[in-house]
């Protein structure tokens, strides 16, 4: 859970490439082969520039409705229960709609 907010003004008509460029997300994992996979573990160094993982082409933007949904991964509104149960996940799933509905209100 995190509770850090990027927020970008004027984003050009190319929302991913906007977003991975406020983000300053490198095009290229030279770490990791085209399909993916470490090259460490095949026994290989880096790749050479324009043969690595290419991290803009395999990005993905999804449009979320703050009042609907909760920032975080695989957390729902569906999966609180009722009363304090002591349950951690169930912790983070209240502070995550915490945040959330903070953001819903205010962005």
């Amino acid at each position: 859970l995190t509770d850090e907010v990027c927020i970008i003004s004027h984003p050009s008509d190319d929302l991913k490439d906007t977003i991975l460029q406020a983000l300053a997300v490198r095009r290229e994992d030279l770490r990791l082969d085209s399909d993916g996979d470490l090259r460490e573990e095949q026994g290989l160094g880096l790749a050479a520039p324009g043969s690595g993982f290419d991290i803009w082409e395999e990005a993905e933007v999804v449009e979320k409705d703050w009042s609907k949904d909760v920032i975080g991964l695989d957390f729902s509104r569906s999966e609180l229960e009722e009363g304090d149960t002591g349950d951690e996940g169930q912790k983070m799933l209240r502070q995550a709609i915490a945040v959330t509905d903070v953001m819903a209100k205010r962005l």
